[in-house]
């Protein structure tokens, strides 16, 4: 109790001496610091670090021991005293019997393999100790920076503002450990691919040990020989498989070590490969977010270029002056050399030998030969020396260009990265990327091939200056030889030889110049070199930023997914710091420090009047407050404004004071404490726990002023919120409020209590922001769009307008409210997405306007069209104005709807911001859809573009017009003289068709390099085939049928099988059909039709025998008269024919009398009435032979009762006629 009055006592005071009894207190007891407190992530930080080191510490011992284990030294003796055994063996081979001599070479062949094996043993062990001891010293010194360099990040950053420097100080920085890492991990592939090869090795030679042990095992127990063992006795066979276990031992543990030298590659290489990348793209990711660009640092930077570009001008107009007086110098030398190289050819013979100053010196038989041929030694030598400085000025003159160029290229990356950081909206800033990417692409392009040839410069370079060196131990022999021929007779004395000597002693010196002119030639290539590889970091930098962000470019103050991440642990982190500090605070205060500060407070006169001042005008606003705000309240409550705005304003004023008056105390105090933590220097530690013990407090004002509020509302008829939107508005707005108030003090808490680094206060301010937007979205309600008179507010109900768009509004208002949602939460500035949704927003309203246009002026087109094509004379009929009007008015339709077409790809390209063009038009045409397969010829893949597409329909309309010009100019002119049946005509008209789209279609796939499909589309058509065999029999029989016309329309056939008879009614592709007299259709397969048994009564165009009636007559009339009188029958017919005569034949006698069979003949045209035909005949034959007293013969039954001797019946029955 006596801790919280000292505490409240302490910050009242505190607070009224202006904040210095604060401050020097709680400077001695807190730990929390007087400013910003630093985040525990640097604490954490060493500790990991720590755990770090002392892992790596684990690890140098580990390898300290390891290095114990490896007995390079063992090797190498072992190795020395195979070398010794080897040398005795071959002296004994030397003086050993044939017998020894034979055991003796199989013995030094082993011996001799041995020592190989022990030699490449020591070689991979010493290997393998060097670099197991590189990754212990690589592990020391990490150690060592770990504890002497200091572990912070560099300046830039932690920048709040970083600079264009920055960022590409850290791009190239990424750029290179992105390299570092691709080629160690491609080393550690290479490493890991031969680890298989000699584990595989290791198991073979370990196979062959324990064979060759379980050979040595069994060996003293068998007596057969093998074959490399022949010619030995059994003591040198056993000596011989020692030798032998001995090499497979050892090549063994060479394997063994070899494997192991791969797996200790593969951990150094793992150690090398940098760990930081993840931190540094973070950091470099940062970095790109927060850079601004602006026009003035472009402007400066484009000054300054043009400033290096003067001076560079400048510089390479020197060194072309420069050049242009080594030229002359070069040509002066040209023209000495050719007045001497004529007498030094008569002496040498070949000249060019005295480049490399290589010649016989036998040659030179007087002094004065020494002096010519040494002349024109010295003067090639200075030629070459002229040559070497002009291309030392080539060289500096094209460092001077590739330093300006990459001066350039710094100022269009800084213009690009502008562009990048603008976030601006423009209808071609994709475009503007694209040509950008394609420059920088292009420009590389052009540095990578200097850069080869700067590099076969240099390397060319570095040749010569090898070579320099060894041209200068050439004449410094040929010195010490002309020195030495005073022995000889020659006169040392004499003029030539001294200028001989003078020569050469010259041209030594011209050599040395042209060491250092190649030395600095070599230095400007290397410089070159630097400036085009810093280039092309720089250019794939930029392009692969331009290539990622051309339109999913997020704007700056955008949330990346790590910082959510790095969220919750921030939050627990400032929770515990701010643990200690109380803990430490509450344990170090004590009355004595209280007593020291207060006294030290008050001991000055001007203190203590300041703090009753102080008190004073504390007590005097609060009096005021409470004087006067009752005063001020019923003011802004009155009635007196003509506006209902302005009314409603003055009104909530009224209710938050009224609300204030009634909670005056607690609100003034707690504005004072507000204004101290923000005005008084206050120790942080206070001012965050004032935010966060404010939370409750400003909670229960929220809820006491929201029921205060939503009374008054009630009382006053709903001024504000109506009876409606009442519910809504308790749902929405105060939760948002109270969620606003824990965030907004929080967010100052936290900022106070942290390292400004973190992102939880951007978090939580744009967690904030969000949830007003959805607040506001979520307080729009139907009743709030549809009023009792009006849409929107501005839309009257009864009109047609009006009553579609509240028709819209009650469809489609929760769609519309999620559309909403989603568009606001991708525009706001912390998700980042607020260009791109303008951007599919602006030209969705333009596209979606512009399709009504189009479809407006097309259908005007159709309409002014169909007037062009057609006329109507009567109103009514439409009639073609000229020959084939209908076929051109359709291919006009489908021309202007293609053309229609293409102009609103190109328009809608071009809203779109796809830059589509004219000359667009063959890259679109040229683009690989799919790779058909390999040419054969070539080797290269077959592309199906557009353009092949093309090509075969190109070809299937050829086709069709080939066909019809062979149908209408061709086969018509042959069939009209040859009078050839229709359907004949038609049959081989409709072949030629399709025989000739099918090789139009396959000439087409094979132009369009689709010609490997032919086969499989030959397959898949007899695939097809066979699966509709029967009905494609069908489809063929149809042709046979109009062919060869075994059947007509209007034929009356009859089918045996199946029993079908009736009228063809239709003949289709497919089926016959066949109406039957009864009126019943029957559906017969044409391929029924060829192959079975039919009979056609309209096969013949001229008549027909109706069916044969057959009459029996009684045996007791007249057959001769029985004919006549039915033949008379059938001559007195109408229908019957007197060509061909009809016929009466009797055809037998049968047990009832005489058969007679009568046929007559009908016209073809009448073969439909042959049933009437026939029944007439019947009825007319009866009533004639009964009027002729001729009677029919009818069936009589005659039975014949026989009795057996047994008394039994037997029935004979007969059938016959009863006269």
């Amino acid at each position: 109790m006596k801790h919280i009055i000292h505490t409240f006592l302490l910050f009242s005071i505190g607070l009224m001496g202006g904040g210095s009894l604060f401050g020097g207190l709680l400077d001695e007891i807190s730990p929390f610091p007087t400013g910003k407190t630093a985040s525990t992530a640097s604490s954490q930080k060493t500790a990991s670090e720590g755990e770090e080191v002392s892992n790596v510490e684990k690890q140098i011992s580990f390898f300290e021991k390891k290095l114990a284990t490896y007995a390079v030294e063992d090797v190498t003796a072992e190795r020395e005293k195979v070398a010794t055994e080897l040398a005795k063996l071959k002296q004994r081979e030397l003086h050993a019997s044939p017998t020894d001599r034979l055991f003796l070479q199989k013995k030094s062949a082993i011996v001799s393999s041995l020592f190989q094996v022990l030699d490449d043993l020591r070689k991979v062990q010493t290997k393998l100790v060097a670099v197991v001891t590189e990754h212990r010293d690589i592990l020391k010194q990490s150690i060592i920076a770990a504890q002497t360099q200091p572990k912070k990040d560099d300046e830039h950053r932690t920048k709040a503002a970083p600079t264009f420097d920055d960022v590409q100080k850290e791009g190239k920085k990424v750029v290179d450990l992105r390299e570092q890492i691709e080629k160690l991990k491609k080393e550690q592939s290479s490493i890991a691919s031969g680890q298989n090869k000699r584990k595989k090795a290791l198991d073979t030679i370990k196979k062959e040990y324990e064979e060759k042990k379980a050979q040595k095992e069994s060996f003293s127990h068998t007596e057969e020989l093998s074959d490399e063992m022949q010619g030995l006795t059994k003591v040198q066979q056993g000596e011989i498989l020692d030798e032998q276990l001995r090499l497979l031992r050892y090549r063994r543990e060479l394997e063994k070590s070899k494997l192991d030298e791969g797996e200790e590659r593969i951990k150094l290489i793992e150690t090398k490969l940098p760990h930081d990348l993840s931190d540094l793209d973070s950091a470099y990711k940062r970095i790109k977010r927060t850079v601004k660009i602006d026009q003035k640092q472009v402007k400066d930077e484009e000054v300054l270029l043009e400033k290096e570009r003067t001076e560079a001008e400048a510089k390479r107009a020197r060194i072309a002056e420069d050049r242009r007086l080594r030229e002359q110098q070069l040509e002066e030398k040209k023209q000495e050399i050719a007045s001497l190289e004529k007498q030094a050819h008569s002496i040498l013979g070949d000249t060019a030998v005295l480049s490399e100053w290589k010649f016989d010196t036998a040659k030179l038989k007087k002094s004065n030969d020494w002096a010519v041929v040494c002349k024109l030694g010295l003067l090639i030598a200075q030629q070459k020396t002229i040559e070497a400085e002009l291309q030392g000025l080539d060289a500096s003159s094209d460092e001077v260009k590739y330093a300006l160029q990459q001066k350039t290229l710094r100022v269009e990356i800084l213009k690009t990265w502008r562009r990048l950081t603008r976030r601006e909206l423009r209808l071609n800033v994709s475009e503007a990327l694209e040509e950008a990417q394609r420059k920088y692409e292009s420009l590389a392009s052009q540095l990578k091939a200097a850069r080869a040839e700067c590099n076969d410069d240099r390397e060319k370079a570095i040749a010569t200056f090898n070579d320099l060196n060894k041209i200068r131990k050439e004449i410094r022999k040929l010195t010490k030889v002309l020195k030495g021929l005073h022995n000889t007779p020659l006169n040392t004395e004499d003029p030539a030889e001294r200028a001989a000597l003078g020569s050469l002693l010259e041209a030594d010196r011209e050599l040395n110049t042209r060491i250092e002119v190649t030395t600095k030639l070599m230095g400007s290539h290397a410089n070159s070199l630097a400036i085009i590889e810093d280039m092309l970091k720089s250019i794939g930098e930029i392009t692969r930023e331009v290539s990622e962000r051309t339109f999913w470019m997020r704007s700056g103050r955008s949330l990346e997914w790590s910082d959510f991440g790095e969220f919750w642990p921030n939050v627990q982190n400032f929770f515990g710091e701010l643990k200690k500090s109380g803990k430490a605070f509450w344990e170090k205060l004590e009355t004595k420090t209280f007593e020291k500060k207060t006294a030290a407070l008050f001991g000055d006169v001007y203190h203590i009047v300041k703090f009753f001042l102080q008190l004073l005008i504390l007590l005097l606003g609060f009096l005021l407050l409470q004087r006067y705000l009752p005063q001020v309240r019923d003011y802004f409550l009155q009635e007196g404004s003509r506006h209902r705005l302005f009314g409603s304003v003055r009104f909530f004023i009224g209710i938050v004071l009224g609300f204030m008056l009634a909670h005056l105390k607690g609100i003034y105090f707690w504005g004072v404490l507000l204004l101290a933590g923000v005005f008084v220097e206050i120790h942080s530690f206070f001012v965050i726990l004032f935010y966060l013990f404010s939370i409750p407090y400003l909670l229960f004002l929220a809820s006491a002023f929201f029921n205060y509020f939503m009374r008054v509302n009630e009382t006053h008829g709903h001024h504000f919120v109506n009876e409606q939107s009442k519910r809504r508005f308790e749902l929405v707005v105060p939760n948002f409020v109270y969620v606003t108030i824990v965030l907004v003090l929080f967010r100052h808490a936290f900022i106070l209590g942290n390292d400004f680094s973190s992102q939880v206060p951007e978090i939580l301010l744009a967690l904030n922001f969000i949830l007003f937007q959805f607040a506001l979205i979520a307080l729009i309600s139907k009743d709030s769009l549809i009023g009792q008179s009006s849409v929107l507010g501005v839309v009257s109900r009864s009109s047609p307008f009006g009553k579609w768009l509240e028709e819209r509004i009650n469809r489609y208002y929760y769609a519309f409210l999620v559309a909403l949602v989603v568009v606001i939460l991708a525009i706001n500035p912390w998700i980042g997405y607020g260009r791109q949704v303008l951007y599919v927003l602006s030209r969705l309203i333009v596209s979606l306007l512009l399709l009504p246009l189009f479809s407006w002026v097309y259908e005007s087109v159709k309409r002014a069209s169909s007037d062009f094509f057609f006329y109507y004379p009567d109103g009514l009929v439409v009639k073609e104005r000229f020959g084939g009007g209908k076929m051109w008015y359709g291919f006009f339709i489908i021309a202007s709807f293609v053309i229609f077409v293409f102009i609103g790809i190109f328009l809608f390209g071009r809203i779109w911001d796809q830059g589509l063009a004219l000359k667009d038009l063959p890259k679109i045409f040229k683009y690989p859809l799919y790779i058909s397969g390999i040419d054969e010829l070539t080797g290269q893949p077959i592309k199906v573009t557009l353009t092949s597409l093309l090509n075969i329909v190109f070809y299937l309309l050829g086709g069709f017009s080939i066909v019809y010009v062979i149908n209408r100019f061709v086969l018509q002119r042959i069939f009209d003289p040859l009078l050839v049946g229709s359907g004949v005509q038609s049959t081989i008209m409709t072949l030629s068709r399709y025989a000739i789209v099918i090789i139009a279609l396959l000439t087409g796939l094979n132009s369009a390099g689709l010609g490997a499909i032919v086969s499989k589309l030959w397959f898949i058509i007899g695939a097809i085939a066979y699966v509709i065999r029967e009905p494609l029999g069908d489809f063929f029989s149809y042709f046979i049928i109009l062919v060869q016309r075994p059947i007509k329309i209007g034929d009356y056939i009859e089918l045996d099988d199946p029993p079908v008879q009736g009228v063809v009614r239709h003949i289709t592709p497919r089926l016959t059909v066949i109406r039957h007299k009864n009126s019943v259709t029957f559906l017969v397969p044409n391929s029924t039709i060829i192959t079975k048994t039919l009979r056609n009564w309209h096969y013949s165009r001229s008549f027909s025998a109706v069916d044969d009636i057959t009459l029996v007559i009684a045996y007791s009339t007249d057959p001769e008269k029985a004919r006549l009188v039915m033949l008379q029958v059938l001559e007195e017919h109408p229908a019957i024919l007197r060509n061909p005569a009809p016929i009466v034949w009797m055809t037998g006698m049968t047990e009832n009398g005489y058969t007679f069979m009568v046929r007559g003949f009908v016209s073809s045209d009448r073969i439909m009435d042959k049933w009437d035909v026939e029944s007439q005949l019947r009825l007319a034959l009866v009533k004639k032979l009964q009027s002729e007293h001729i009677p029919l013969a009818c069936p009589i039954r005659i039975i014949s009762m026989n009795q057996f001797s047994d008394g039994s019946m037997a029935q004979d029955q007969k059938i016959g006629k009863k006269e």
